[in-house]
């Protein structure tokens, strides 16, 4: 099994410069770790795994720049989904008879 971290981040600048609160939200930038298990390929990140193909592992190790249509992003929106999943998962809601 191989591994490598990465960093997704949005990118910095732009209109609003540094001051803009979504380039500095954790939400947008954090760590995550790139596994190659044989012919199968994961990110994991914020507490989740998300399968990727081998194009995709290959776009986001080169560039993980959450950038609109970039691997990254729509890797990125697949563990926010995850997160979502796995929370509802741990914490049923409970209807009232």
């Amino acid at each position: 099994m191989k591994h490598e971290e990465i960093y997704f981040s949005l990118p910095k600048g732009g209109l609003l410069g540094n001051s803009d609160v979504m380039t500095n939200s954790d939400v947008w930038n954090y760590s995550a770790i790139a596994i190659q298990d044989g012919t199968n390929y994961y990110i994991w990140a914020r507490g989740v795994s998300v399968q990727v193909t081998a194009q995709e592992m290959v776009e986001i190790v080169k560039n993980p720049t959450l950038g609109s249509g970039t691997a990254a992003m729509r890797v990125h929106e697949r563990i926010e989904a995850m997160r979502y999943i796995e929370k509802i998962r741990r914490n049923p809601s409970r209807k009232s008879s």
